[in-house]
């Protein structure tokens, strides 16, 4: 009686499929520059997109070899804040009411775009 298990010497009739590789963007690297910051948090997310599923958008998508997207600059100008509206709110330790820290809190807070006098609102 043979002590080795059998073996089968015939090929398999048909390769087993394997999933093509994803290709993703190459990531800048980001220096102290704000550009080259947001450069590199596009192609994140960008990846993160690819890899998720999700359809990246056309707005922040990275160029080709790693170089940033290219926009139009007037959409993209100086966001500077132009209003901000605060409040405070109490935090307490649930077991003890003695102990709280008071936290300012944005409430209202305005954004203008410096080139195109552009602006937008957020509201708690």
């Amino acid at each position: 009686m043979p002590t080795e298990a059998p073996v089968c010497h015939l090929a398999p009739v048909v390769d087993i499929p394997q999933p093509a590789p994803n290709t993703l963007p190459s990531i800048p690297q980001a220096t102290t520059d704000p550009n080259s910051m947001l450069a590199a948090i596009q192609a994140l997310t960008l990846g993160y997109n690819l890899l998720s599923g999700q359809q990246p958008g056309r707005d922040g998508a990275a160029g080709s070899d790693g170089q940033p997207g290219q926009s139009d600059s007037k959409k993209n100008g100086a966001w500077k804040e132009d209003d901000r509206q605060v409040g405070k709110i109490r935090v307490t330790n649930p077991d003890d009411d003695s102990q709280f820290v008071d936290v300012e809190v944005i409430n209202r807070l305005v954004m203008k775009n410096q080139t195109t006098g552009e602006t937008w609102v957020w509201t708690r």
